[in-house]
């Protein structure tokens, strides 16, 4: 509970920049049902320092299939502050690969004229450029709710096979994978939007006794 509060206090929303009829067109599908103030639009303008600090994800949109020098300069400087950058390219021909500097290609969403963007498919790299903080977002914004959930299922099932595999001695590491199985459970909660108090620690406590 004392990790997710202290997460809690230092939320970081999501910055879409870039072309601005893209930024807003993906903005106004992360916010919908949800938090608008948790994605912030800095679109039509380079980022400054100050704008990425304190940003938990950054999603740039470009027109075409290679951003300009400008819109390189500014994902390189919220990739030198340690924030994850998702590039969107808008107006790719089919079939092309395109590659952004600084940007790992895995970030490097393509999406070819005339195609809707594809929404999904970057909520779902924002679940994973998100990490331990991912929750908080899925709290406040609905449409990235699915795949976060799926990404912390995943990121603390794999972690309980590491363990499992690891510690030899049966029965050892009973203690360890209920703490991670806790742990998971109060994320997934917390991105559900509930409230996680010390009421709601002792029904979690009352669950694993009887376990």
């Amino acid at each position: 509970l004392k990790e997710l509060r202290a997460v809690e206090e230092d939320f970081r929303p999501i910055l879409v920049a870039g072309a601005p009829e893209h930024a807003a067109a993906i903005r106004a599908e992360f916010v919908e049902g949800g938090d608008a103030d948790a994605v912030r639009d800095l679109s039509g303008k380079p980022l400054s320092a100050y704008d990425v600090d304190g940003a938990r994800v950054v999603v740039f949109a470009a027109d075409g299939p290679q951003p300009s020098e400008e819109d390189e300069k500014s994902v390189r400087l919220a990739i030198r502050k340690g924030v994850g950058v998702i590039c969107v390219l808008v107006g790719v021909p089919e079939g092309e690969v395109p590659s952004v500097p600084y940007v790992l290609d895995t970030d490097v969403v393509a999406v070819a004229p005339g195609e809707p963007l594809p929404i999904e498919d970057l909520a779902e790299r924002i679940a994973d450029r998100a990490d331990e903080a991912s929750y908080q977002l899925a709290k406040r914004l609905p449409a990235l709710r699915p795949p976060i959930v799926e990404q912390i299922i995943k990121k603390f099932s794999l972690q309980n096979g590491v363990l499992g595999v690891a510690i030899f001695v049966p029965g050892a590491d009973f203690p360890v994978l209920t703490l991670n199985q806790i742990r998971m459970v109060l994320r997934i909660a917390a991105a559900h939007g509930e409230e996680l108090d010390n009421e709601r620690a002792v029904e979690v406590l009352t669950v694993v006794a009887a376990g």
